[in-house]
């Protein structure tokens, strides 16, 4: 797997810390759970920055409540393979350009999201539709923080790492907060 542009934004969001980017883009949700264990038993973690469930949303148009169910099972093999691992679960971003329908869409699968990680005790939850990454007015993603309608730039990610950092204590000294 290629990690060139998101390692050095990886480095650039936790300097010194000992993280480990497996994020392949463009893969759904049953591609990153045929791979979960895998990555797990790779990585030796005691953390993770689950990101799941945007290209079902955005390329596959499937249903809120189908993405949660397929996440939901991805922290379930997460908390039986590293029960001790914290998770900090990230909401799906926004676009540059949102429908009121695909925003509503988007509100729905966040929520159900949210939901997932309120249920249990080692997850968390981090909403990343909110300023300034997301115009407060629009709720779509801002230009000046993005590299693209659907990616985050340097800008971006040093917010959203700090929300990161902010939203689990247990996930952010082990980044270095």
């Amino acid at each position: 797997p290629k990690y060139s542009k998101e390692s050095e934004d990886l480095v650039a969001a936790f300097p010194g810390a000992n993280a480990i980017n497996r994020g392949i883009g463009d893969e759904d949700l049953a591609g990153l759970r045929a791979r979960f264990l895998e990555t797990l038993d790779a990585t030796d973690c005691a953390a993770m920055v689950l990101y799941a469930g945007s290209v079902d949303f955005r390329r596959l148009g499937r249903p809120p409540a189908q993405i949660a169910e397929d996440v939901a099972d991805l922290l379930e093999l997460a908390s039986s393979s590293v029960p001790a691992a914290r998770v900090l679960l990230l909401g799906l971003l926004p676009e540059r350009d949102l429908s009121p329908a695909m925003a509503a869409r988007l509100e729905e699968t966040n929520l159900a999201l949210q939901g997932l990680a309120a249920a249990r005790p080692m997850v968390s939850f981090v909403n990343t539709s909110r300023p300034p990454v997301t115009s407060a007015a629009s709720g779509v993603l801002e230009a000046a923080m993005s590299r693209d309608r659907i990616h985050l730039n340097q800008r971006g990610y040093k917010e959203a790492s700090r929300w990161i950092l902010k939203a689990d204590e247990g996930v952010g000294r082990l980044l270095g907060a």
